[in-house]
């Protein structure tokens, strides 16, 4: 999907997440790393599909953090989103619609409610919060099961419970 996506080559200084971020580490080859996370993803058993989703969310994330809202007159509206979207295969319309002016209940009917240029960064912010999180716990979660199989963390032995992997 990525690549149908043609989002191309891309440093962290393009994203508003990372851009202040030390992009390099010395002593550090990025690809080696890269290609070293690819090789463990592998031997715990996440296939190429399921590591594109991976980091499909991991993109999806960055460009989030690079929508744009803007406030013109008392009318706020938002740019720069098409990409976020797509990665999230949502449509851009029903994305900007329920970002601007999402809908709650009120009573026994919908009501739309207008949101100030500050709200919509803060949701733009926790939604990106709350897809990392997910995908990270999602990843955390396939590793455990790699290394202990598909059982419940509840009630394991103390020489079961070894073969868990805790990540803060």
């Amino acid at each position: 999907m990525l690549a149908q996506l043609n989002i191309g080559q891309h440093c962290p200084a393009d994203f508003n997440y990372t851009k202040n971020s030390n992009h390099t580490i010395q002593g550090v080859d990025d690809t080696a790393e890269y290609n070293k996370l690819v090789h463990s993803m592998e031997i715990m058993g996440i296939d190429a599909a399921e590591r594109l989703e991976f980091f499909r969310i991991v993109v999806a994330v960055l460009y989030l953090g690079n929508i744009v809202v803007n406030s013109n007159y008392g009318r706020v509206d938002v740019s720069n989103y098409e990409t976020a979207c797509q990665l999230l295969g949502v449509t851009p319309q029903l994305f900007k619609k329920n970002l601007l002016e999402p809908q709650i209940r009120a009573g026994n009917e919908w009501v739309s409610q207008s949101k100030s240029p500050g709200q919509i960064k803060d949701n733009l912010d926790a939604l990106a919060k709350v897809l990392y999180e997910r995908n990270f716990g999602h990843l955390v979660s396939r590793v455990n099961t790699a290394i202990d199989g598909p059982q419940s963390l509840e009630g394991m032995s103390i020489s079961e419970g070894e073969r868990f992997i805790g990540v803060l």
